[in-house]
């Protein structure tokens, strides 16, 4: 038992955040700098957080930040927020232990319900932490995907205010949205500063977000009877018979819950060290790790790819395994191993991408290459 508890732990540790460590790193050494300061987070709660366990990696990251960047006199505030927001702390504690109670009203688990309204709550923040007087520090943590709350009119309505419905980029002329581009202007003059954990920040002081992409439905045809069916009988158990099949298709289904959460593949840790800082990441078998595109310096989902904002090539997991997978109509030339990426391609640690950016004449304008290894093996 104690051999299976050990084990068990092992599996968890491997779970570790696919949060970019240096990043939250600044802002912890950001944050411990300046006090008395008001910091803020403005955490996402909604179903999406449930897809690579999100929800903890997030937690973790705002934990370390109550923990570690605070001293006497600041004032931190805790928010979290799906189709709506609520604010579940506003506090000055004045010692460590102080602070590191308030890490049990983290958010455990996501919450049930479609929608998410990212900029409702950062609006809510910005009015606060300029009413606090002190340096204002925001932290916004959420996978950045914007979901039009529709099955909850309320909450719809309250979408409407900040956001163009099917549109990010253009800003519905309201009262509410007016004001909250006055507040984004007074924090981007303001000595303090807006961080995003998995998701970038624009200019403006805005979270960059971005809509979820659908699947393509397949349509099946139902082919046509080519007879007249028989009414099918069901046979009834008889009153005192004890209901034994069911039984054992119950405790068949158990069975097989218990082994597949015992033997489920673990996820496969990866480091991608390029232009930038090292990132780590854990591969589950439904993850798809983007190699460049848009927001990916600030993605959980991705790694970032200088002088380019295309996605070039996508890394995906499965069966103990990577698999490099190419894009097609990429403008940029990429080669794994030194050679053109032209198919999928079986990823190990130790290998190469090299991606070359070419302007319209097919000049070379800038070079990045990606190294690809185990973080929990030395180097």
């Amino acid at each position: 038992m104690l051999r299976f508890s050990l084990t068990l732990i092992a599996a968890l540790a491997a779970l570790l955040p696919a949060l970019a460590q240096t990043d939250l790193r600044d802002i912890v050494t950001d944050l411990k700098a300046r006090s008395p300061k008001c910091v803020i987070l403005i955490m996402d709660v909604s179903e999406s957080m449930k897809v690579d366990d999100y929800n903890r990696k997030m937690r973790d990251a705002a934990g370390t930040i109550l923990k570690d960047s605070l001293s006497d006199g600041d004032q931190v505030v805790l928010y979290t927020f799906g189709a709506s927001y609520k604010k579940i702390f506003d506090e000055t504690p004045g010692t460590p232990a102080a602070r590191r109670k308030l890490m049990d009203q983290l958010p455990l688990k996501p919450e049930p319900g479609e929608g998410t309204n990212i900029r409702q709550p950062h609006h809510e923040a910005l009015k606060l932490a300029r009413a606090s007087g002190k340096t204002p520090f925001l932290v916004i943590l959420t996978d950045s995907f914007n979901d039009p709350p529709k099955n909850t009119p309320t909450a719809y309505t309250e979408y409407q205010k900040y956001y163009t419905p099917g549109k990010l980029e253009i800003y519905p002329n309201t009262p509410e949205n007016q004001d909250y581009e006055s507040q984004l202007t007074w924090m981007t003059g303001s000595e303090g500063k807006t961080f995003g954990i998995g998701v970038e920040i624009l200019p403006s002081g805005r979270p960059k977000e971005r809509f979820k992409v659908a699947p393509k439905e397949t349509i099946v045809a139902t082919p046509e009877p080519t007879q007249q069916s028989s009414p099918i009988s069901t046979p009834t158990s008889k009153p005192d018979e004890f209901p034994w099949a069911l039984l054992l298709g119950v405790g068949s289904v158990a069975v097989l819950g218990i082994l597949f959460t015992i033997l489920r593949p673990k996820p496969l840790p990866l480091r991608i060290v390029g232009t930038g800082a090292p990132r780590d990441f854990d591969v589950r078998g439904n993850t798809v790790l983007r190699l460049g595109g848009e927001g990916g310096s600030a993605a959980l989902d991705a790694y970032p790819i200088a002088g380019t904002k295309e996605v070039i090539a996508t890394v995906k997991g499965g069966r103990g395994e990577f698999t490099l997978e190419p894009q097609p109509g990429v403008k940029a030339r990429v080669y794994h191993n030194g050679m053109p990426l032209e198919k999928s391609s079986p990823l190990r640690y130790g290998d190469e991408v090299r991606v070359s950016i070419l302007d319209s004449n097919g000049a070379l304008v800038k070079e990045s290459r990606l190294k690809f290894s185990n973080p929990n093996q030395p180097i």
